[in-house]
């Protein structure tokens, strides 16, 4: 007796499924079998799916980043899913090229390292059921923007007013990062005491 398992993981919990077999040689396939097309099976079990990986937020100027996810379908046979975590850092003409960071995950988040300025991450989750993985979720992108150095200041004055000019900084920030605004603060020479003077923003 010939016989395959098989996991239609492509069917929704629930589905009927229906098989028929034909034998098949040098000749060619014979006919299709017709006497089981009554006695279907029903698929109880699907593969896990995940939600898109969300960044969670990190206090102060941590090097780490957490990423978290939600276990989309649930049924008896997925109580103790576990996860696969997968990073990249390229896109090459829409090709990313991924590679697995964390496998078995219990949880439904994961910390890893952030990435430099400018630098945009992608993440990618998959879940692993009693009987098969799912499919890999939608992609989180991160792009990394650090905050930019101090703009070269000039002074100049007239008999009326006084005017400040200054120049962008080399530093924007990161790659293709553009300075949107500035802001713009005075002191009265008289109160100037450094980092602890009465600053006022004009701007």
């Amino acid at each position: 007796m010939q016989s395959l398992m098989a996991a239609p993981y492509n069917y929704s919990q629930g589905s009927n499924v229906v098989a028929q077999v034909a034998a098949c040689n040098s000749a060619g396939c014979g006919p299709y079998s017709t006497g089981n097309l009554n006695n279907n099976a029903v698929i109880n079990t699907v593969a896990p799916q995940v939600s898109r990986p969300t960044e969670v937020s990190q206090v102060g100027n941590s090097q780490f980043t957490s990423i978290a996810w939600n276990l989309l379908n649930s049924n008896n046979q997925n109580q103790n899913v576990r996860y696969n975590v997968q990073s990249a850092d390229t896109n090459m003409n829409g090709v990313i090229n991924w590679t697995t960071i964390a496998q078995n995950v219990q949880s439904n988040s994961y910390q890893t390292t952030k990435a430099s300025a400018a630098v945009t991450q992608y993440f990618r989750v998959q879940a692993i059921g009693a009987c098969a993985p799912g499919n890999w979720s939608e992609n989180l992108m991160i792009t990394r923007i650090s905050r930019p150095d101090a703009p070269t200041l000039a002074i100049t004055k007239n008999a009326c007013s006084v005017v400040f000019t200054w120049t962008a900084p080399q530093n924007t920030g990161g790659a293709n990062v553009s300075i949107d605004r500035y802001n713009v603060s005075v002191s009265r020479r008289n109160n100037f005491q450094g980092a602890g003077s009465q600053w006022t923003s004009i701007d």
